[in-house]
């Protein structure tokens, strides 16, 4: 049971640190869509425009990723959790037959 408990606290761990790094890009392509409608349309611009355009593309791959890796994390969690479950329900069973 402490295994398992420690599995489903890892995953927590991890689904954690996929939602913060999902919550930091969100945050970033909005500072990136502001900096793009702040700019003027000189030759400097439109290099910084295609350089914010270019992060985000990679920061929405990146997003596209995450949000298979929290699918796969919660599902984990969730196999996890029934499994403590199951143990949990086994070792009360057996504790109430040998009462």
């Amino acid at each position: 049971l402490i295994e398992i408990k420690t599995r489903i606290a890892e995953a927590d761990a991890r689904l954690a640190s996929v939602n913060k790094e999902m919550e930091e890009i969100a945050q970033d392509q909005e500072r990136l869509r502001e900096n793009i409608k702040a700019l003027t349309a000189t030759a400097e611009a439109r290099q910084l425009i295609a350089r914010y355009v270019s992060k985000a593309d990679e920061q929405e791959t990146r997003l596209e990723q995450l949000t298979k890796d929290r699918k796969a994390l919660s599902d984990e969690r969730a196999r996890l959790q029934a499994e403590f479950d199951s143990a949990l329900r086994s070792l009360d069973i057996n504790r109430n037959l040998t009462s």
